[in-house]
């Protein structure tokens, strides 16, 4: 078969490969940043937007060890390092999370720099919101899971999804100017750059285990695969893309939010059936694809059997010469032109079945079923002749008659030797089995037209009307014969 482009899997996992290193790059580098920010004195570092909400240094340090350990977890090494950055991470960002539950305060948020009162949607000074500590606590988990057994790698892939969930409030928060997505909490918010950078963490986390999760989904090559890929991220983009413009007529007073509201549902409604209908038509090519792939493999596998079984078929005209020749040296050890003529049977009918098993040999052969002709000038009564040497021992066994008619002179064809006396062989094999013991074959060679035809008849019963259409079928029979 042909060499084909490369399957969709195939080019989702380069794709997948270049992302599992460059996505945990973005929040190690991004938390090296912020931290700069706060040792420098910078707040511009720290409020990458200008919102006015900055990161804070416990923040950047979450997501620079999650980055780190992100990185050396899909680089395969040091599992135990891993495992520690990750219950670092589960533990700030916990403790955190506890000190909003209870109003407790550990000393953890201002370890390392001092902030003043006041800073916009902080609840107390230098503490991460309750989003952040949120999202640190499950990803520490999921890291510390991730160098682990496959359920332990199963249960983080499922984790990684939460804080990218918990990230896009905030995200789509920023971008749409609301206030109440960004802040979940009322009493504190999330910097635009700490919801980027916890949801690439949690997309490196998914991307580093592609055999769970939503990772496995999307790498699938299977319709179901397919339509995920297709409409995942259209439906995202699309999604924010339509919130926005409608968000955008709203305020410039082209409509009231009712008619925003319905005008964004109908929409969406025809996007999304759009991208339905797009999505199905190629889960439909792909499904033909795959159907083609397969039939073509049911194909390939239905030639190399039957070329498999012809050659078996074949392989079993020279034993009966050979066996017959081992007889008569066996039985006339002395007689030098008996024992000569037998030696010259054998190995002309050995030659022929290292033929028949070179062809077992080529592989390619046997997927195209394809069988190929060595052709040169041949003398067609040589060809007689050896399919009648290779025939004899079942038309004697039968003690049929042979009767052989041919022109004077040499007859010389280009053809193949051993194809034609196979071809010969069979049809005078078969002659012999389907005829009564005791029959009659004619064999007879004659010219026409500028061709040599070789016909064979006999006293057998012929071949019955309902089997005529399968004549050119993998051995055929008639139930009233004995042959193959």
């Amino acid at each position: 078969m042909p060499d084909s482009a490369p399957s969709t899997s195939t080019r989702l996992n380069v794709w997948v490969r270049g992302l599992r290193i460059g996505i945990p790059l973005y929040p190690l580098v991004g938390g090296i940043v912020v931290l700069f920010g706060w040792v420098l004195g910078l707040p511009r570092l720290a409020d990458w937007n200008g919102s006015g909400i900055t990161a804070k240094a416990n923040t950047a340090i979450c997501t620079a060890v999650a980055g780190a350990a992100l990185v050396l977890s899909i680089s395969g090494v040091w599992p135990r390092v891993v495992r520690a950055l990750g219950i670092f991470v589960a533990a700030v960002g916990g403790l955190t999370l506890l000190e909003h539950l209870t109003g407790a305060n550990f000393g953890i948020d201002t370890l390392l720099f001092d902030e003043p009162p006041g800073a916009l949607s902080t609840a107390a000074p230098g503490r991460m919101g309750p989003p952040a500590s949120t999202s640190f606590l499950i990803l520490g988990i999921a890291i510390a899971l991730a160098s682990r057994g496959a359920r332990a790698r199963r249960v983080a892939a499922a984790l990684a999804l939460v804080p990218i969930v918990l990230a896009a409030f905030g995200i789509v928060g920023h971008l749409y100017g609301a206030h109440a997505l960004y802040a979940v909490a009322t009493v504190s918010g999330i910097a635009l750059q700490t919801a980027t950078m916890i949801a690439a963490l949690g997309v490196a986390l998914v991307v580093a285990l592609p055999e769970y999760g939503l990772a496995a989904a999307l790498r699938r090559d299977d319709p179901g695969g397919v339509m995920f890929r297709g409409l995942l991220a259209p439906m995202v983009l699309l999604s924010v893309v339509i919130g926005g413009v409608k968000l955008t007529g709203e305020r410039l007073g082209f409509y009231d939010t009712a008619f925003g509201t319905a005008s964004r549902t109908v929409v969406e409604i025809i996007v999304f059936v759009g991208l339905v209908w797009w999505t199905a038509a190629r889960v439909s090519r792909h499904a033909r694809i795959a159907r083609a792939a397969e039939e073509a493999l049911r194909d390939t596998d239905r030639r190399k059997d039957e070329f498999l079984a012809t050659l078996a078929h074949e392989l079993r005209n020279p034993l009966a010469p050979l066996r017959t020749s081992l007889e008569i040296a066996r039985r006339n050890p002395g007689d030098a032109a008996a024992v000569a003529r037998a030696h010259g049977i054998m190995q002309r009918q050995l030659d022929q079945m290292v033929h028949l098993v070179d062809d077992l040999l080529d592989i390619n052969r046997i997927a195209r079923g394809t069988i190929e002709l060595r052709r040169r000038p041949v003398d067609v009564v040589s060809v007689v002749n050896e399919a009648i040497e290779t025939s004899r021992p079942v038309i004697e066994a039968f003690g049929h008659e042979l009767t052989i008619v041919q022109p004077l002179g040499p007859i010389v064809v280009d053809g193949d030797v051993t194809r034609l006396t196979q071809v010969l062989a069979n049809l005078l094999n078969n002659a012999a089995k389907y005829t009564e013991p005791g029959g009659h074959i004619r064999l007879a060679i004659e010219r026409a037209a500028g061709e040599v035809r070789l016909k064979v008849r006999d006293d057998g019963p012929g071949i019955p009307a309902e089997l005529q259409p399968a004549l050119f079928a993998m051995f055929t029979r008639s139930s009233a014969g004995r042959g193959g």
